[in-house]
């Protein structure tokens, strides 16, 4: 019972350190390649972007297409958010194809956790979980610095299929405890039974028949 529960226990202690190396992988990949973004928006469009992709819709469309080929299977969403002069989050880019949840030039964006004003004040990245969101898995906010000033961010939602994609590829190893924590079990009880077996015959065989 007790060896069992060890294996379980252990099981569980893999489980999370795999999924974690896994998810800070995939975040440190993504963390690159939104670094990247950042310093082709600069040679395409000046330093300052923000403002010349505000006033031009067409170099928007130019920079939501680039923008996209950072969005792959692990990614739901994934979105450039300027701040305005009210220090307010509004979309300015947004790649999701849905028309129904695409956030529109603008539009404003209401943040349900305060990982953005977290990012926009530390100025690095910030990672939190989405537990209360049934799509998403993990959300990475990648603030943008111009003149020690946070002017705007791009937020990465990643999907939580790609949790239950990583998930999946453990259920091998979750059998192999599974199947040693049952034969464990299984040697102990027939080691009890031997015993039980055992003592009875040993002690049946001290008992005089003639007494």
């Amino acid at each position: 019972g007790l060896s069992a529960s060890y294996l379980y226990t252990q099981f569980a202690d893999t489980k999370k350190e795999i999924i974690k190396i896994v998810q800070q992988s995939m975040l440190d990949k993504k963390d690159e390649l939104l670094s990247i973004y950042t310093d082709y928006l600069t040679d395409e469009f000046g330093s300052d972007y923000i403002k010349v992709l505000k006033d031009n819709t067409s170099l928007r469309r130019k920079a939501e297409t680039s923008l996209s080929l950072i969005k792959d299977s692990e990614v739901q969403y994934l979105y450039l958010l300027y701040i305005d002069n009210n220090s307010k989050l509004r979309y300015l880019i947004d790649t999701t194809k849905d028309i129904d949840e695409k956030g529109e030039f603008s539009q404003r964006f209401y943040p349900q956790k305060d990982i953005w004003l977290k990012a926009a004040s530390s100025q690095k990245s910030e990672v939190t979980a989405q537990a209360e969101i049934d799509k998403l898995w993990i959300t990475m906010v990648f603030p943008i610095i111009r003149n020690e000033k946070t002017v705007a961010l791009l937020g990465i939602d990643f999907s939580h299929a790609e949790y239950l994609k990583v998930n999946k590829t453990l259920i091998p190893l979750e059998n192999i405890y599974l199947y040693s924590a049952v034969f464990i079990i299984v040697m102990l009880i027939s080691a009890f039974l031997q015993l039980v077996i055992y003592y009875t015959h040993r002690k049946t065989s001290f008992i005089d028949p003639l007494t």
